[in-house]
């Protein structure tokens, strides 16, 4: 792989920003990659992991003659930090973000980077938290949906799909309301969900629990304020999809409360058919 970028600054360097700085030096595109850092805890477990090229804990310092700029922190920072280093960039520098919602960064970074700016997100991930376990691997053979908009010129989008494919992702292509539609349904909601299942058990309850309740339940781990951004930033498809679960809830209910056996199991048919297409 060519070297595409000389220097790459991943703005917040926790699992996935660790893993994009492990999968781009791997990768051979870029000369450089450095990173900025909300904790100083976060930067002295990277410095020993080798991780970057360069460690900041000022956003300025760290954007300063990048060419590639790689929001990787909660949807609500990912604009405030926009918003924050436009002072400091390079006239020709692009930006990519990785947030799990796209709508509101899109509006937003478009705005404050119409010739320079292209959303993404890659659908790659886990419920650890924290730089230490970033992984080199995380992306490969994953898909990132990249949301370019009638204002993102074309060698911006050629540009940042080779540097995304450069990391092992498959390369799709959606409007962010698209996106977020799609992604409440089979992402923020299930999440959320995990959360209540949680929520409705005692510890007591906890002792009992199967490892099929460990593995539906697992993503509930995974960093609350993060989730907060990603529900808070997506609330008119997750209120509706919500809306749309209590009917199919009360439906099985009903189901249940006549003793409706063809019903609930034709039902259940159905849900394992679709299950099986995920392999």
């Amino acid at each position: 792989m060519s070297r595409e970028f000389n220097r790459v600054a991943i703005i917040g360097v926790g699992l996935i920003g660790g893993s994009l700085a492990k999968a781009i030096k791997k990768s051979g595109i870029a000369k450089e990659v450095v990173g900025y850092f909300k904790r100083e805890s976060s930067l002295k477990k990277a410095k020993k992991l080798n991780l970057l090229d360069g460690y900041y804990r000022d956003l300025d310092q760290a954007v300063l003659g990048s060419d590639l700029i790689i929001l990787a922190t909660p949807v609500y920072s990912i604009i405030d930090i926009g918003k924050a280093i436009k002072g400091s960039l390079l006239e020709e520098a692009l930006i990519t973000d990785a947030g799990s919602t796209k709508r509101e960064i899109v509006n937003e970074l478009t705005k404050l980077y119409p010739k320079n700016y292209l959303g993404a997100h890659p659908l790659a991930g886990s419920e650890k938290r924290g730089v230490e376990y970033a992984n080199s691997e995380l992306f490969k053979n994953k898909v990132v949906i990249l949301t370019p908009t009638e204002k993102t010129p074309i060698a911006v989008f050629r540009k940042l799909k080779l540097f995304w494919k450069s990391i092992g992702m498959k390369i799709v292509v959606l409007d962010p309301d698209t996106h977020d539609k799609m992604l409440s349904k089979v992402s923020h909601l299930p999440h959320l969900l995990m959360c209540l299942l949680l929520e409705s058990v005692t510890k007591d309850d906890l002792r009992f629990a199967s490892s099929g309740f460990r593995d539906a339940t697992r993503i509930a781990a995974s960093d609350s304020k993060l989730w907060s951004d990603i529900l808070l930033s997506n609330r008119k498809n997750i209120i509706k999809d919500i809306d749309d679960y209590i009917k199919m809830l009360l439906k099985y209910k009903n189901f249940i409360k006549k003793g409706s056996r063809e019903e609930l199991q034709s039902s259940i048919a159905n849900a394992a058919s679709k299950r099986r297409q995920l392999g």
